[in-house]
């Protein structure tokens, strides 16, 4: 019995070291390896006044479309960068902002994209009260001259 007992304590305290991780596990700490730019990054934001973004529809850059939304502990703005690769480029840079302002204020809002950290594009505006829903564009043609 005692040796079953000290078999099994064996067995559990040898799982326990197998599911401990290693540090040198973590991928965090790689080497960033410079080189040549793959592509241009590409920054959507949407800033609101009031919690009235209602979601998000913004183009990535193989040409599809993506979803965003707001969330709780931001729910007035909103951003996405994504990296348009050379290959993808000329594109146009698009986002399509559905807004419902049923505060009973005019609320203000502005969109913006950025190309490399520059402001390229911008809308602004301000959205009376209302219970429709209303949709504002955004678009940028990205286009790559090495």
């Amino acid at each position: 019995m005692k040796t079953l007992k000290k078999i099994g304590a064996l067995l559990l305290l040898s799982l326990s070291v197998s599911l401990v991780s290693c540090n040198s596990d973590d991928d965090d700490n790689k080497p960033i390896i410079p080189g040549p730019p793959t592509g241009t990054d590409i920054r959507y934001e949407v800033e609101t006044s009031a919690n009235i973004i209602k979601k998000i529809r913004y183009k990535k850059g193989n040409d599809q479309f993506a979803f965003g939304y707001s969330t709780p502990d931001s729910p007035n703005s909103w951003f996405m960068t994504i990296i348009v690769d050379f290959v993808d480029q000329p594109m146009t840079a698009e986002a399509e902002v559905t807004m419902k302002n049923d505060t009973g204020f005019e609320q203000s809002y502005t969109f913006q994209i950025f190309e490399d950290n520059e402001v390229v594009a911008t809308v602004s505006g301000v959205l009376e009260s209302s219970n429709a829903e209303i949709i504002k564009n955004i678009t940028h043609e990205v286009d790559y001259n090495p």
